[in-house]
């Protein structure tokens, strides 16, 4: 049994999340995995676990082309909505749990492991990620690969404020993102300003400020290597491309 986790992050954004990501496209992540396997997995992976699932829409695309999937995050809001989005429309699987990745326990595997946007980047600290990576692997059967995306160092360093807008069933949500990078942690600090119109009316506003620890290819491959994962090859997010120094989302692909 998993238990509930405390954490701040994607409380009252988390109701506005689906929208703000509503011109995301989740089922393209979800080819590009399935590259992967064909790459690098000798056998199809039929069981997925989704890390840092969020509002479940990677796990629920991924549960229409045929997986069995289970998702977690460390966000409460996060999976009940999830769970909401399930059960008005899609039945059976996708399951979704609230649950720590540095020290959960599901109690069984999993033929592979993915989490995006950047998750695996809320481990800080050596000890963390490498909790984290250790439980993960613990998860996965002989052979199983993690596919995960990570920021990478150099493409994040020149980032500053931006802002997006986004619009979904008459509510449309406007979004600030100031960010700041640590030089002495690698961390990208960021504060989402957001506001939420119905109309022409502000219907309910937030501020959440999240840290996200960024990494090189080699300090990533290390990393993975020190938790006895075998690196397959790091990567441009949605290709096979080498990552550049302009990179900012980039996928590591690690075999158990």
């Amino acid at each position: 049994m998993l238990e509930p986790c405390a954490m701040s992050i994607y409380n009252k954004m988390a109701k506005w999340y689906d929208v703000m990501y509503s011109f995301y496209d989740h089922k393209s992540d979800c080819e590009y995995v399935k590259s992967i396997f064909e790459r690098f997995s000798k056998t199809q992976p039929r069981r997925i676990l989704d890390i840092g699932c969020g509002t479940g829409s990677h796990a629920i695309e991924f549960h229409a082309q045929g997986y069995d999937v289970v998702g977690i995050d460390i966000s409460e809001e996060q999976v009940r909505l999830a769970r909401t989005k399930v059960s008005s429309g899609v039945q059976g699987v996708p399951s979704f749990y609230v649950a720590d990745m540095r020290d959960f326990d599901m109690g069984e595997t999993f033929d592979a492991a993915v989490s995006f946007f950047g998750s695996i980047g809320y481990n800080e600290s050596d000890r963390d990620i490498e909790n984290s990576l250790g439980r993960i692997k613990k998860h996965l059967v002989s052979g199983g690969l993690f596919i995960f995306e990570f920021w990478n160092t150099r493409g994040v360093t020149g980032r500053k404020s931006s802002w997006h807008k986004a619009e979904k069933d008459g509510i449309t949500v406007i979004r600030l993102d100031e960010g700041k990078f640590e030089t002495d942690t690698n961390v990208l600090a960021l504060t989402f300003h957001g506001y939420v119109i119905s109309g022409k009316e502000l219907v309910d506003e937030f501020v959440e400020e999240h840290r996200l620890r960024t990494f090189t290819p080699r300090e990533i491959s290390s990393i993975l290597e020190r938790c006895s994962f075998e690196v397959m090859g790091t990567f441009e997010n949605l290709t096979f491309n080498p990552v550049s120094d302009t990179t900012f989302r980039a996928i590591a692909v690690a075999k158990a």
